[in-house]
């Protein structure tokens, strides 16, 4: 069971992300196009792609801009935490 103090921390990290992609005014050339596919559907995307090639930026630009998205990185999750039981909790 995933416990509402993991649920609050990562809450607060989607809202530290949505502050830290505020800070970039351009926006990455997937940008617009992602926005599009994403605005008024519900999906779960993920990107791939080499170090500094500006994905976590991109991901919370996205997170900023888009209604009912929720960011948050696969690294703050604890061991053990089931992400389709989060999935149901955060929505």
């Amino acid at each position: 069971m995933v416990a509402n103090s993991i649920v609050e921390n990562l809450l607060n990290l989607d809202r530290l992300a949505r502050e830290e992609g505020r800070k970039y005014s351009l926006k990455r050339y997937l940008f617009q196009g992602l926005k599009e596919l994403l605005t008024g559907t519900r999906q779960i995307i993920g990107i791939a792609g080499l170090r500094g090639s500006g994905k976590t930026i991109l991901l919370r630009q996205l997170a900023e801009e888009l209604d009912n998205s929720f960011y948050f990185s696969a690294d703050t999750l604890p061991a053990g935490v089931d992400l389709f039981e989060l999935a149901t909790l955060i929505r």
